[in-house]
């Protein structure tokens, strides 16, 4: 490491050489001027901005990607989901149904029961 990033020869120079050279000309880049911090910043966050694009592409194109193991999450899945959580809402609508009911009978019986809790009180009282 210390060859390469003091600029002597190494073993790889023969061949990675001439590639480094290509790509430094195809960019457009002086290898033998320094970066302003400015330069820097600006190259940094558009390789992190085009990193993110490319990373969410891949998660958007993966089930169709090559080589992907993951299960298919698409159609018979996804609507069996969709069935079980239609079946949870109307079981949620049922329920609420019935303790609606159920609250009213409770308050119909509770004008009779709260008469019968004093009757009761009363008499325990006296006896």
């Amino acid at each position: 490491m210390a060859r390469v990033f003091s600029g002597e020869r190494t073993f790889l120079d023969p061949l990675l050489r001439p590639v480094e050279r290509l790509v430094y000309r195809l960019a457009g880049i002086d290898e033998n001027r320094e970066m302003r911090w400015t330069e820097y910043t600006v190259s940094m966050l558009l390789f992190s901005g085009v990193s993110m694009a490319l990373l969410y592409l891949i998660e958007r194109t993966q089930k169709s990607l090559p080589f992907n193991q993951a299960p298919d999450r698409g159609g018979d899945q996804a609507n069996q989901e969709r069935d079980q959580h239609g079946k949870v809402l109307r079981r949620s609508a049922v329920n609420c149904k019935r303790l609606q009911a159920d609250h009213r009978e409770q308050k119909n019986d509770g004008e009779a029961g709260e008469q019968n809790v004093e009757r009761d009180f009363v008499g325990r009282l006296l006896a």
